[in-house]
């Protein structure tokens, strides 16, 4: 096989009805010069012996079978280590890629030196019904102060914006020079030990790049799939986001302006984290909206001032600061089904 001009990292797990597309859209790459490494993370279906017969096929595709299960970061870990590529992407294995995704990427890479090129993504919201996420101002080169302005916007928006976020998270619309990562030991947090751990490696890896190119390109397409954790509530998951919010202060040097943007971030999470808590089957919901709002972080978030925001998460942040979990449990149960049957119609 070739030297690969781009590695393409793909964790694998409980994926058995899905890999097959992940693979196809991989496979028949215009660009030939890949290598697919499938990490299965000790899946319990037949998604190991998916991913062997997919490496019986194809010269280009490394199958690692992990020993015990670690969660998604520490997948992605073991890919990093099997890497042999000039760049890296990450591929989750219920999603796919354009078919020109590697060739675009490279080529774009290659004839502006850039560290990174990132792009769009194209969501399935129901099935067959497609929306198309675009950046705002088209195709863009951006450089080592820029890139920093950037990576603000992924933490989350500035004050008199009012979106919660400019720039998506995920790392999996990153193509990454490798040399980067490798020669910084970067490497992810298991997300059973921290909150949103593609957002603390896309920032130490941003803040390490000198050029990047920003194209209104939608090659990733994200299948949204129910079952996946994304969309479960973890009690845990808290905890996580405090965790996240230190390690984020550390990577940006306690900076006044990302600590704003911090702030606001954990802030919009936890708010996500309350309502998937509404939504679940738990069993404990107003001990669980005591225990949040009894905790200390409250304290240090409550000089964020959201005035810009719409008036449910202005309510929903006053509430909050006010300790008053009773108003809480049941502003949010009533949004919550007021919501659930406006989309129902």
């Amino acid at each position: 096989m070739k030297h690969p001009l781009i590695s393409i990292i793909v964790p694998c797990y409980k994926v058995e009805k899905f890999l097959d597309r992940c693979m196809e859209s991989l496979i028949k790459q215009t660009l030939k010069e890949i290598e697919i490494i499938l990490i299965d993370d000790l899946s319990p279906d037949s998604t190991p012996v998916l991913c062997d017969r997919w490496g019986n096929k194809d010269e280009r595709i490394k199958v690692i079978h992990k020993k015990r299960n670690e969660g998604l970061g520490f997948a992605r870990n073991t890919g990093l280590d099997y890497a042999s590529g000039d760049y890296v992407m990450f591929l989750d294995s219920d999603d796919t890629f354009e078919l020109d995704t590697c060739e675009r990427m490279y080529k774009t890479a290659v004839a502006h030196n850039a560290d990174v090129v990132t792009g769009n993504f194209i969501t399935e919201v129901s099935p067959g019904i497609w929306v198309t996420s675009h950046e705002q101002g088209g195709d863009r080169l951006l450089n080592e102060k820029e890139i920093i302005n950037y990576t603000l916007d992924v933490i989350a928006s500035a004050p008199y914006i009012k979106p919660d976020r400019l720039h998506p998270v995920s790392v999996c619309l990153l193509c990454m020079r490798r040399s980067i990562i490798k020669n910084h030991n970067l490497r992810f947090y298991s997300e059973r030990e921290i909150a949103s751990e593609d957002t603390l490696f896309k920032i130490a890896f941003l803040r390490r790049c000198k050029v990047m190119v920003c194209l209104d390109y939608p090659f990733y397409h994200y299948f949204h799939n129910q079952n996946s954790l994304t969309h479960s509530f973890k009690p845990e998951a808290f905890i996580g986001m405090k965790t996240l919010r230190k390690k984020l202060i550390e990577i940006t040097s306690n900076d006044k302006d990302a600590l704003q943007r911090i702030n606001r971030f954990v802030i919009s999470d936890i708010r996500m984290h309350l309502t998937r808590l509404i939504n679940s089957d738990y069993n404990n919901k107003y001990n669980y909206l005591i225990y949040i709002l009894n905790d200390e972080i409250w304290k240090e978030l409550s000089s964020f001032k959201p005035s810009y925001y719409g008036l449910y998460a202005r309510f929903f942040h006053w509430l909050c600061l006010t300790n008053s979990p009773r108003f809480l449990y049941l502003y949010m149960f009533l949004t919550s089904h007021i919501r659930n049957f406006l989309n129902s119609k």
